[in-house]
């Protein structure tokens, strides 16, 4: 594992050690998650000499991005398609869960922001996050990630166009807008659907210009509605990447 983290820092991609079993299995063994990913040799020699069997953690390069597929949530290649047409061949990571979960790296387009409010769901952009690489093994299933080593495609116009944010809406200072009633439909969803209106709450006050302050009121209903604080902020922070915004 330590070479094949090494192999991909070599490539350009920031690597950290992920948890390979346990309940937390797939969160990061690094205090600081993602943001300690490194290309540092020395730095991921120590990790893996503590951690050999870790899982292979990896931001996505700032001149990337990733298609998310997860079935789980319903996501499939085919769905994909629908909005945006054929998709260029392009190098993917399929996941050891075997259940069709890929990620797409494409060149990331020459823009700000990128928008997934147009994509089905269990489709996702992946920008400031990270993903599991081959060949680590599925907590799972013990299977390997595995690459389908294609050349990085760059995207279509007609792809582009899919992912442009739509402009923003004025705020008024002092509005709260819709946040109340987006945050009153998380606070009371079902069990099943917490997550899901979750990100679709915080999708929607994005998409309206949000406050910090307004994405508090979110993460409140979501710890009101049962989640879990590290779920619920994840969650939100993942609604508000949706335009790429860099870190």
């Amino acid at each position: 594992m330590l070479d094949h983290a090494l192999a991909l820092a070599r490539k350009g991609w920031p690597v950290f050690p992920c948890r390979e079993s346990g309940e937390r299995a797939k969160a990061p063994y690094t205090e600081h998650g993602s943001k300690e990913a490194t290309r540092g040799e020395a730095i991921i020699r120590e990790w893996w000499e503590e951690h050999p069997d870790a899982l292979i953690g990896a931001k996505v390069p700032r001149t990337l991005m990733a298609f998310d597929i997860d079935p789980r949530n319903g996501g499939s290649l085919d769905e994909l398609v629908e909005v945006t047409g054929p998709l260029p061949v392009t190098l993917s990571v399929i996941s050891g869960r075997n259940d069709g979960g890929t990620h797409l790296y494409f060149r990331r387009p020459p823009m700000d922001r990128l928008y997934r409010g147009r994509l089905p769901n269990g489709i996702d952009l992946l920008v400031n996050g990270y993903g599991i690489m081959p060949p680590s093994l599925h907590p799972a299933t013990g299977d390997p990630y595995r690459w389908v080593p294609n050349a990085i495609a760059t995207l279509p116009d007609r792809i582009i166009t899919t992912l442009t944010p739509p402009p923003r809406r004025a705020r008024v200072p002092g509005e709260k807008g819709n946040v109340v009633g987006l945050a009153n439909t998380v606070a009371n969803a079902d069990p099943g659907t917490r997550n899901e209106l979750l990100y679709w709450a915080a999708r929607t006050a994005h998409e309206e210009g949000a406050s910090d302050e307004d994405f508090e009121t979110i993460v409140a209903a979501g710890l009101h509605s049962g989640l879990r604080e590290h779920e619920v902020r994840r969650t939100v922070a993942s609604a508000r990447d949706m335009y790429g915004d860099q870190e």
